[in-house]
C-alpha cells in the first residue's frame, strides 16, 4: 500500500497529468472533496483466514529443525499480523479498516 503524502500526490499530478499544485492547494481541494488525514482505526473486521496457518508455518519450521542447523533470534523481535498505523487522506464517513 502506499502512503500519499501531499507533496507526493503534487508531484505525482505534476507528472501524470502536468497538472501544477501547491501543497497547500491541494490541501485546500482534498478538503474540498470531502478528505480529512486521519490515522484510521485498528478493528478487526474479520478473522484473518491466514493467521493460525501462518503461526502453525512457523511453528512446524521451528519443529522440524535439523541437527546442524542454527536458529538466530532477537529478543526485541516480534511478528507483525497488524500493520502499524499511519495518517493517510480518506474520505469522511467511510469506514477504514485495516
Amino acid at each position: 500500500m502506499l502512503l500519499w503524502t501531499l507533496p507526493l500526490l503534487v508531484a505525482h499530478l505534476w507528472q501524470k497529468f502536468s497538472l501544477r499544485l501547491s501543497v497547500p492547494t491541494c490541501r485546500k481541494l482534498l478538503y474540498e472533496l470531502g478528505y480529512r488525514c486521519r490515522r484510521p482505526r485498528l478493528a478487526a473486521s474479520r478473522i484473518d483466514d491466514y493467521a493460525r496457518a501462518k503461526l502453525e508455518a512457523i511453528g512446524e519450521v521451528f519443529s522440524n529443525l535439523q541437527p546442524d542447523w542454527v536458529v538466530l533470534y532477537q529478543y526485541e523481535t516480534t511478528f507483525r499480523l497488524l500493520p502499524l498505523l499511519r495518517r493517510m487522506w480518506m474520505k469522511v464517513h467511510q469506514l477504514m479498516l485495516l
